[in-house]
């Protein structure tokens, strides 16, 4: 099963996305893009409310 390949990858807000300034580094930017390039959704799952995360 070698071939196996994730559809969905949910990432925490509050140190995963975003350091302690609400800021999203390079490296995570070009992670999350290169998920969405395969194809890959990506989505956020966080205890923030909706206004807090926009």
């Amino acid at each position: 099963m070698t071939d196996w390949r994730p559809k969905l990858v949910a990432l925490d807000v509050d140190g995963t996305l975003v350091n302690g300034r609400n800021e999203m580094s390079p490296v995570v930017r070009e992670t999350v893009r290169g998920l969405r390039e395969k194809d890959i959704e990506v989505v956020i799952s966080t205890g923030r409310s909706v206004p807090g995360v926009m």
